[in-house]
């Protein structure tokens, strides 16, 4: 379909060295076939030039947590856990549940294992549906999750973001594509650094459900701590008492920075020294018996009487200078180094965390657990569960520390945290939270996170041309760009409800799949479930209702839909495209 020596070879050819997947490349051909009018082609087509034109792909150089064994505590623990998530989402039948209680390594029911016996038994108040209280709805859950992203420096911060593989292909000696050519481009090398720089976000995403019945997928606004360690209440405030006391301790108060005088720079008083009175001959002015500004303002009301030293230049200053004096009190100045929170003195309430974190490097977990709470209200606004949404977390230590636990209980935060309920895992170190070390059951680790990574990666390739100064470029060489790029793709705020990454479809899709792997767990008694939370092929077939899967002649879908990028670079690769083909 590409023909040999065409110019959707070249497209091809110089869009995969760039470092774009073989889908956006796609996307590229038909762009230009678009403008030629000629039939759009698939994937295949672009697949087969691909391989003809002999590509040289080079290296640019987990097993999960958790436990394969379900007698491991962890995986007893997690097991119930998924199953009382089940049952309080009404997500299990009643032989199911039999059979899941009956499996139970370490269970209410002792030694007894079948399910006939069970069902007679009394039934425990954290798996009863009737103690477990009214049926929760995957639409009243708001899902959080922290991501780090390291910087990519050298090559790939500016191209093939995300990708390990550099494909280069056969030119020339006149840089013409030649499948039996013997040059290549440069190798990219992916910088080893010892000690990388990350971006660090917690992003949060709801599927909700719409007054007409239809359910969307929404992202919650991200909490952005780049640069910061998180930490307890009690080391938040052991660190701020330290910076305290080290201000407190400053000779002079620490120069200006601590002392506010009141007044702007050029300010001046009546009550003012005349050493204030810049180019007004201050000491003159004192030893002549006017050593305030008022008393000079007297002594040129009096006609300005002759003083030795003081010209008629001087009193044309003096008279400028009292002119646009203040009458008024002096300021008082404050020295912001000797109040117990130098930083709320100086800064304000509202501001002075904020200041004292970027000082430190660590953020107190209050400031991410109100914003996950600030961000979910936002979202259930308007919806069936704005009194009555939750949130899921993975056992984050600094949040299941009892400290936290009962801070959050004193804003009344720790209702909307959906975890372990009724005694469940009780005498464990699992009760009262989540098990932890569980991906599978949080859809940005999943495949959201990936999602909102691949975006990225397209941007960056396709504004990889594009002069570092230009305000579309999108980066991944620090933190401070990387992390503006994550923002431009995910923020809500910036591009709206219904676009972005990840999107409505995959979020709707992914949260759904939340009860697919409490399934899976329960079955494997807890245990580890690999390839539970891969994003292979299925998840796009689940998507494809109409998907013929027998054989017979393929016939020719409709065009793929264009990739999403952020508005202000949407135009960027049609530019791209259109100076390739130039270069013809």
């Amino acid at each position: 379909m590409i023909s040999i020596g065409s110019q959707e070879e070249t497209i091809v050819a110089v869009s995969m060295e760039a470092g774009r997947s073989l889908k956006v490349t796609t996307d590229m051909v038909n762009r230009y076939r678009q403008g030629e009018r000629l039939e759009h082609v698939g994937v295949s087509a672009v697949h087969s030039c691909y391989l003809r034109l002999k590509p040289v792909v080079t290296s640019i150089s987990k097993m999960k947590q958790g436990s394969k064994d379900p007698n491991s505590k962890w995986a007893m623990a997690r097991h119930g856990w998924c199953l009382q998530l089940l049952i309080r989402f009404r997500e299990i039948g009643a032989d199911a549940l039999l059979a899941a209680l009956a499996s139970q390594r370490s269970g209410p029911y002792g030694a007894i294992k079948d399910a006939a016996a069970i069902k007679v038994l009394p039934r425990p108040a954290y798996f009863s549906e009737e103690h477990l209280g009214a049926a929760l709805s995957i639409c009243q859950i708001a899902w959080w999750d922290e991501t780090h992203m390291k910087v990519a420096v050298a090559g790939k911060g500016h191209k093939a973001a995300g990708s390990k593989f550099q494909v280069r292909f056969p030119r020339d000696e006149k840089g013409r594509l030649d499948p039996n050519g013997k040059q290549l481009g440069e190798r990219q090398y992916d910088l080893n650094i010892k000690y990388s720089e990350e971006s660090r976000l917690s992003l949060g995403v709801a599927q909700i459900e719409l007054p007409d019945g239809s359910r969307v997928g929404r992202r919650c606004q991200a909490y952005d701590y780049t640069s910061l360690w998180i930490c307890t209440i009690s080391e938040w405030e052991k660190r701020c008492e330290a910076e305290f006391t080290r201000v407190g301790e400053l000779q002079g108060g620490g120069g200006n920075y601590w002392i506010e005088t009141g007044r702007n720079e050029n300010d001046l008083f009546l009550l003012d020294s005349v050493m204030q009175m810049k180019g007004g001959r201050g000491a003159i002015l004192v030893e002549a018996g006017l050593p305030t500004v008022n008393d000079v303002a007297d002594w040129l009301k009096r006609g300005a009487p002759r003083i030795k030293g003081i010209g008629k230049a001087t009193v044309n200053i003096l008279r400028a200078l009292v002119a646009a004096a203040k009458d008024e009190p002096l300021p008082v100045a404050v020295d912001h180094s000797k109040a117990a929170n130098p930083y709320e003195s100086k800064f304000g309430e509202e501001e002075w965390e904020g200041v004292v974190e970027q000082k430190l490097g660590y953020s107190c977990v209050t400031r991410l657990i109100e914003h996950i709470m600030m961000a979910s209200a936002t979202v259930f606004a308007g919806t069936a569960y704005e009194d009555s949404w939750l949130f899921y977390h993975d056992a984050l230590s600094q949040m299941t520390n009892k400290e936290t636990v009962e801070w959050m209980k004193t804003k009344d935060y720790y209702k909307r945290w959906l975890t372990p309920a009724n005694g469940l895992n009780a005498g464990t170190v699992y009760a009262n939270r989540p098990t932890g070390d569980s991906p599978e059951l949080m859809c940005m680790d999943a495949s959201l996170n990936k999602d909102v990574d691949d975006v990225v990666a397209r941007g960056v390739v396709a504004t990889s041309h594009l002069p570092d100064d230009d305000v579309r470029k999108m980066v991944l060489s620090t933190p401070k760009r990387q992390t503006a790029a994550y923002l431009k793709v995910w923020d809500p705020t910036f591009i709206g409800e219904n676009e972005g990454a990840a999107s409505s479809v995959r979020i709707v899709q992914d949260t759904n799949k939340f009860f697919t792997s409490c399934r899976a767990i329960v079955n494997a008694s807890g245990a580890v479930v690999h390839g539970l939370a891969s994003r292979g092929g299925h998840r796009a077939d689940a998507l494809r209702d109409d998907v013929e899967r027998r054989g017979g002649v393929r016939v020719k879908g409709p065009a793929p839909e264009r990739i999403w990028l952020p508005p202000d670079i949407q135009g960027v690769e049609d530019e791209w495209l259109r100076e390739v083909v130039k270069k013809k």
